[in-house]
């Protein structure tokens, strides 16, 4: 299976079910495209990885839910990645 198909696998995965992990896989594959100058994948795929953290609510302050610390602090790095990756 190549690299891009499984990218859509995971991203189709991602917003079914919703789970951080799964974003979170898509960040590392997202992270492998961009270490392998796979840039055009980066790009085509990155619009899509926003829209799912922010139906997560990955975007608003830990303040306004009732996560553990460390719950907390996962959401935190993974809308940085997130962000980061956008800009």
């Amino acid at each position: 299976m190549k690299y891009h198909e499984l990218s859509l696998d995971l991203y189709h995965h991602v917003t079914a079910n919703g789970s951080l992990a799964s974003l979170q896989g898509l960040l590392l594959l997202l992270l492998y495209y961009q270490v392998t100058w796979q840039h055009h994948l980066v790009c085509s795929t990155i619009g899509s990885v926003v829209r799912v953290t922010h139906s997560l609510g990955l975007h608003r302050h830990a303040r306004r839910f009732r996560f553990c610390v460390g719950e907390t602090e996962v959401r935190k790095r993974v809308w940085w990645c997130v962000y980061i990756f956008d800009v």
